[in-house]
């Protein structure tokens, strides 16, 4: 899908249904109309039979209730796909704010998970149905996620259909369709033999050329649009009408071009090579005196030109007749070619296109100058974060032989690390270093490759929750280390910020995020500078500090960014989110925290992904929908399995067990315990030599605390809260003290002790400023409301600031439980 999608859908180039160079169309389009109430309508259909322009017409009519989404041969990215839909969806309704979840993995043959309910539940909630049309289904109909698009068709509530594909089981593959369908075939969009005299009747004096156009093309309305255009600009006289029917075809296309001017025609050939294009582009390299007339002829000719009206670039050439456009473009002499695709490359890199100046290199006459853009862009994506692109270009089928650089293995092996894929990461590094020992290239890499590959190992690993005292040390001697270049050594500052924060090390984090956001803010370096801002933040909020943590986060955030759509800002918004979300401005958290999903949440770390999936589960079980919620821990635990990252998993089983426990299921909890070993788990973390970080250490601490608090086993559960307590007061991060407390209190109540429970709290309440409850502290214990809401009825919480502040949140009689 297109990286960089317009604002608003520019249509203006849209064939309209009564344009006097077209045979009217009127009973298909009434035909779509009077269906329109069907939940599909398809136009199936070879390329060439009119389909784009009949979906173009059709919307051209209905243009404020339809979507649009146009596809391309590259879009090979589910993540892409699902993005791309919701935000037509949005051009359509712009408060609309249901996500695809999508992780996808590093072997594009494997089936991503595709998480569709948050979106079919925004479905049900609009105030009308819309139309949704996509153009080109048979590009993605091979892939092995389509068939959850096909799933989404036919469960979509609140949304009518209009696609486009070449056949039926290239639609619906070998699915049996019971939904209300409407189709179009082959038989009603080629042309009839009235509608080709209609198209071909102007051009009386040329009847023999007009019988075997007829003859060879069945009414294809490719076939017959291209002989209409040369019968009214050129002549039939020229045309070997005993030529094979591919052979006329491109014959017939060459004397199309040569009718046209001279400017026209050096147009033509000096963009043939474009992937896609503007007016813009074109103008910054074309030699053409008359340009923007070169193009209104293009365009006038509805053949030539196709229309991605979503995308900047807007103009793509049909693919019908590109090959001959290339071919005249490769007989240019070689230094003008250079010229042409070096000029144009300059453009696209420049206004952020890179993608597309990936495809248009491919076209450059030294191969060496394609290697070296690529490896550029490659970098480009690092650093800026534009992580989704650097996936696009990966998982396309352009350049294979360009993806076996070593250069690109490694942008490979990062975007899967810093994404939280660390099992295909590490698979890519194994490959990269061949039989070389891990030790050996920590100690002393030889070059910026296996520094790269040092610095990579030391990230997955500290996911992992595998790190020892050797490895951090050899990471902190490579900052000293000629081979790690600069901004090479921006990205270990960061990790070991990362390292250093989850080692409760405030101090030693301080310096190193200082260091990565020196370096980065030197070099443009944006998303690494967002990653330690980000580290910065989290600091803050462990250490209890979360009014300064937020008070960064939207301070940083209003820095002016060169990639304000990239991940690395995505990632601090998320993070805001978070903290919006833990205290008291609960609806705006979330809604800004949901917006991320559609954007960069698929390319984030792991632990960022993990703050978004938190505030997702925790608000649809505040709505009541448990199903939904337990359906969501399903699919993230398929994502927690295939990935590896330990810290991940162990807050996802804690969400679980929370749930059990609020909705007093203690056959969820065993067969939990069960599935995650859970008492293991927990003899681990209890031990002063448990190689867990502190937040999985904590995560599967307290998932013991709920299992027996699940099976009433209520003195266990507060023997393991009071470990917990105490590891907290000395290793742990103050932010959880508060959090344990309350969890003591809540035990306490759970066991019946509701007195004991009053004093105790009231005895934490006096140690706590008002300010420090928020909705956050009481969301992380299931049925903390109970205790809170009984106190305040019974008046047991002795100081009035802090009633006021536990009813400002919600609790009270009639307030609204968190």
């Amino acid at each position: 899908m297109p990286t960089f999608l317009s604002a608003v859908l520019d249509t203006s180039c849209f064939v309209p249904a009564e344009h006097r160079d077209l045979v009217p169309r009127h009973h298909l389009l009434d035909a779509l109309h009077q269906h329109r109430h069907t939940n599909i309508r398809a136009l199936l259909a070879p390329i060439g039979s009119g389909k784009t322009t009949l979906l173009q017409q059709y919307y051209s009519r209905n243009p404020s209730n339809c979507a649009w989404l146009s596809l391309a041969e590259e879009d090979t990215s589910a993540n892409g796909f699902f993005h791309h839909l919701v935000s037509a969806v949005q051009r359509v309704i712009p408060d609309f704010n249901g996500p695809v979840l999508c992780h996808e993995f590093g072997d594009e043959e494997q089936e991503p998970h595709v998480f569709l309910d948050l979106f079919l539940q925004a479905l049900t909630r609009l105030d009308h149905p819309i139309t949704i049309i996509v153009d080109d289904l048979q590009l993605i109909s091979g892939l092995p996620w389509y068939q959850r698009f096909i799933e989404l068709m036919l469960n979509a509530s609140n949304v009518h259909w209009m696609v486009a594909a070449s056949t039926y089981s290239a639609l619906f593959k070998d699915i049996q369709v019971d939904a209300d369908c409407y189709l179009i075939t082959q038989d009603q969009l080629y042309f009839n033999a009235k509608e080709q005299r209609v198209f071909l009747s102007k051009n009386a004096a040329h009847q023999a050329f007009n019988q075997i156009i007829s003859q060879v093309t069945h009414g294809w309305p490719a076939g017959v649009k291209l002989a209409q255009l040369c019968l009214t600009k050129a002549t039939a006289s020229g045309v070997d009408l005993n030529l094979p029917t591919r052979a006329l075809f491109d014959h017939l296309v060459d004397t199309l071009i040569d009718y046209y001017d001279e400017l026209t025609t050096g147009f033509l050939t000096q963009t043939a090579f474009l992937h896609r294009f503007n007016t813009a582009l074109c103008q910054s390299y074309v030699r053409a005196p008359e340009l923007p007339r070169s193009l209104d002829t293009v365009l006038s000719s509805l053949f030539l030109l196709q229309v991605t009206p979503e995308h900047p670039l807007c103009y793509q050439y049909n693919p019908l007749i590109k090959q001959r456009l290339l071919h005249r473009f490769q007989m240019l002499p070689h230094t003008e070619r250079e010229r042409l695709v070096s000029g144009a490359c300059t453009w696209l890199t420049e206004n952020g296109f890179n993608n597309d100046g990936m495809i248009t290199a491919a076209h450059h006459p030294h191969p060496a100058i394609q290697d070296e853009y690529y490896r550029k862009n490659l970098v480009h994506w690092l650093r800026s974060g534009n992580l989704a692109a650097l996936n696009q270009n990966q998982t396309s089928h352009s350049k294979p032989s360009l993806k076996t650089l070593p250069q690109a293995k490694l942008a490979w092996c990062w975007l899967m690390n810093m994404s939280g894929r660390l099992l295909q990461s590490d698979a890519i590094l194994q490959e990269l270093l061949q039989d070389k020992p891990i030790a050996q290239v920590l100690q002393q890499p030889q070059n910026g490759a296996e520094a790269n590959c040092a610095v990579a190992y030391g990230a997955i690993r500290s996911q992992q929750c595998r790190l020892d005292d050797d490895l951090v040390e050899n990471l902190k001697q490579l900052t000293k280390h000629n081979a790690v270049y600069t901004s090479l050594r921006a990205t270990l500052n960061s990790l070991l910020a990362d390292i250093e924060l989850q080692r409760l090390h405030s101090q030693e984090a301080e310096a190193y995020i200082a260091g990565a956001c020196a370096i980065s803010d030197e070099l443009g370096y944006e998303y690494n500078f967002c990653m330690a801002r980000q580290i910065a933040i989290r600091l803050h909020f462990f250490n209890n500090d979360p009014a300064h943590a937020l008070a960064e986060a939207q301070q940083v955030l209003s820095r002016h960014w060169r990639y304000p759509n990239a991940v690395g800002v995505s990632l601090l918004r998320v993070t805001l989110a978070h903290l919006l979300y833990r205290a008291d401005t609960r609806g705006a958290g979330y809604e800004l925290g949901l917006a991320q999903c559609n954007i960069n949440l698929t390319w984030m770390p792991a632990d960022t992904q993990f703050m978004v999936y938190q505030m997702i589960i925790r608000e649809i079980i505040r709505q009541g929908d448990t199903a939904l919620a337990k359906s969501l821990l399903a699919f993230l635990h398929g994502i927690a399995c295939s990935n590896g990252t330990e810290r991940f998993n162990a807050q996802l089983h804690l969400e679980h067990f929370r749930l059990a426990v609020m909705v007093n299921d203690g056959r969820m909890s065993e067969e939990l315990a069960t599935h995650s070993n859970l008492l293991e788990r927990v003899n681990l973390c209890l031990r002063e030599d448990c190689h867990y970080d502190w937040i999985s250490r904590f995560s599967w601490l307290t998932c013991g605390i709920y299992y027996h608090r699940n099976k009433h086993d209520l003195d266990r559960a507060q023997e393991l809260n009071q470990q917990l307590l105490y590891l907290t007061v000395q290793n742990g991060f103050p932010v959880h003290f508060l959090t344990l407390s309350v969890m003591g209190i809540w035990l306490e109540f759970s066991a019946g002790n509701h007195t004991a429970a009053y004093i105790k709290l009231n005895e934490l309440l006096h140690k706590t400023s008002p300010d420090e409850l928020q909705s956050g502290l009481f969301d992380d214990i299931p049925g903390c409301d109970t205790l809170i809401n009984r106190a305040l009825a019974e008046q047991r919480i002795e100081l009035q600031a802090h009633r006021s502040a536990l009813i400002k949140l919600g609790f009270g009689e009639g307030g609204e439980q968190p």
